[in-house]
């Protein structure tokens, strides 16, 4: 079972190949900063349920069988990675090296402007990977 612990450790992620008995194919990912980076295996599964607890929840999985590498999640897992990556550069290059751009706008920049911008850019970035990547693809 995968075991995460202050966003580091393995999680699965995605929900493929659904069938009648509930049942679905999920991947393993190893998970750093609640990012998912490496796919370990696919395994189809059937969620059992989750507990919730003080600041946790923990979903039970019955395994059912290995699974081939699930490709699309795979492919999707690394899109938003990569979109991640090209969003925080792109804003620290803005905020924090070209502040002709920003003038140009009519934003006045001081030199805490990029540091607060890029620190929102961060924290935008983290809800992205706590909310909104685990409701569409958290395997559940």
């Amino acid at each position: 079972m995968p075991q995460l612990r202050n966003g580091i450790g393995t999680a699965y992620f995605g929900a493929s190949d659904r069938r009648p008995d509930g049942s679905f194919v999920t991947t393993k990912w190893f998970v750093l900063l609640d990012v998912p980076l490496i796919p370990l295996g696919s395994t189809r599964v059937r969620h059992l349920g989750a507990t919730d607890k003080v600041f946790k929840k923990t979903d039970s999985y019955e395994i059912i069988e290995r699974a081939p590498l699930d490709g699309k999640m795979v492919g999707a897992a690394y899109l938003w990675l990569l979109a991640t990556i090209v969003f925080l550069a792109g804003v620290a290059w803005l905020c924090l090296v070209d502040h002709r751009l920003l003038r140009s706008l009519g934003i006045p920049v001081s030199g805490k402007f990029g540091m607060y911008a890029t620190l929102g850019a961060f924290i935008a970035d983290v809800l992205f990977w706590q909310v909104v990547f685990p409701k569409k693809y958290k395997a559940a």
